[in-house]
């Protein structure tokens, strides 16, 4: 039997992954929906799952491991959606969450959220961004130094323009 006709089609998913349908779940049957879904084949479904698991709302219960999953996905677009989704997040956080996010991910075990960091505060204009910088220009890996100077440089050159 082809279990690909039991998985949820795209209309299903967005049902599941509806912002009021998460949250009337508790947290004990939300995270186990996520990462079933993390999944799916369909690197479109990944993409949504990755985009609600780093919501605001959602980054108080975060499962690094899913996120780790999620930002190593093979596929080009899923971890690159992740950096456009994190920029996007970081700038609507309030300044204290901001800082600890970016801390916590700065000097994060996971290389997936360094590097996802170091792209994302290439186009953030948040003080605690040039402090992740410095950190990150001094990565052990030398793929997220790179992107950390290169995000380094981006902003310099939107501060001169």
């Amino acid at each position: 039997m082809d279990c690909s006709d039991s998985l949820p089609d795209l209309d299903a998913v967005d049902a599941l992954l509806d912002r009021r349908h998460l949250a009337t779940m508790d947290a004990d049957d939300r995270g186990p929906l996520l990462k079933l879904l993390a999944t799916h084949p369909a690197p479109e479904v990944r993409e949504r799952v990755l985009a609600r698991v780093l919501e605001p709302q959602m980054l108080h219960e975060i499962d690094i491991e899913l996120v780790d999953a999620l930002l190593s996905d093979a596929r080009h677009g899923v971890p690159w959606f992740a950096v456009a989704a994190f920029g996007r997040i970081l700038r609507r956080l309030p300044g204290l969450d901001q800082l600890r996010i970016m801390s916590e991910w700065a000097i994060s075990e996971s290389r997936a959220h360094r590097l996802v960091l170091a792209s994302a505060v290439a186009r953030v204009k948040l003080a605690s961004a040039e402090s992740a910088l410095n950190v990150l220009v001094d990565d052990a890996d030398p793929t997220v130094r790179a992107v950390a100077r290169r995000s380094r440089k981006h902003r310099a050159s939107r501060r001169l323009s």
